[in-house]
């Protein structure tokens, strides 16, 4: 019991948003979105976000976390690390795919949740492999003790609440409405741990096309609050 309320405590501070991660500098395609539909009330800039998580994190970087968790060696998280890479085919998708993950294994080992001397994390502080977040997030989390389906809702979590707060910082969406869209999308996301966990490899997949096209636009937009 004791290891695992301190795997658990550790694990939730890495899912607290103020951990310095860098996911919440990037908006993946929303602030380009909102900008372009002006009117569109919150409660389709909620089904904005939902179809995100459902459509492709929880169908792509979800599915590599649980992988990478599971992977036995550093070939193994090499390859899965390319073939993440090669599904995010913007500079945008890329930059907010490997710039958080650089960042959160630095984090990771400057504040001593994960020894210094992990060959992988150091490879991608070293910028000598793509270091997507989805790939870090499942190393620590399986490193911490933390088991395989929680690691994967914790993504799916983190994915939703960190595009919230997207919309609620863009003015589009207020913070009690962030909080309840959340929790009532809490079922949902548990309901996809297992679909998730289900996926192969060959079977990846991301059909956000709508919201990856606007996050190609991202850069012809200033002046911007977030990175992508």
């Amino acid at each position: 019991m004791g290891e695992s309320l301190r795997a658990e405590a550790m694990w939730l501070t890495l899912q607290d948003s103020a951990f310095p991660a860098g996911r919440m500098v990037h908006s993946n395609g929303i602030e380009s979105w909102l900008r372009a539909h002006p009117d569109v009330p919150p409660a389709m800039v909620v089904d904005l976000v939902i179809d995100l998580v459902v459509e492709s994190v929880a169908t792509l970087d979800a599915v590599i976390l649980a992988h990478a968790w599971a992977a036995e060696g550093y070939p193994e998280l090499f390859d899965l690390d390319r073939l993440l890479l090669s599904y995010k085919t913007s500079e945008q998708g890329r930059c907010a795919s490997v710039d958080p993950g650089r960042r959160f294994a630095e984090t990771v080992q400057r504040v001593g949740v994960m020894p210094a001397e992990n060959k992988y994390l150091n490879a991608v502080i070293a910028e000598e492999v793509p270091g997507n977040l989805a790939v870090v997030e499942g190393i620590v989390s399986r490193a911490i003790g933390i088991d395989q389906p929680l690691a994967v809702l914790g993504a799916l979590r983190s994915s939703m609440a960190s595009a919230l707060s997207a919309c609620v910082r863009l003015g589009r969406l207020g913070a009690m409405a962030a909080n309840r869209a959340l929790v009532g999308a809490a079922p949902h996301a548990t309901s996809k741990v297992n679909a998730v966990l289900a996926v192969r490899l060959e079977d990846l997949r991301s059909n956000a096309i709508e919201i990856d096209t606007w996050a190609i636009r991202h850069d012809r937009y200033t002046p911007r609050l977030f990175a992508s």
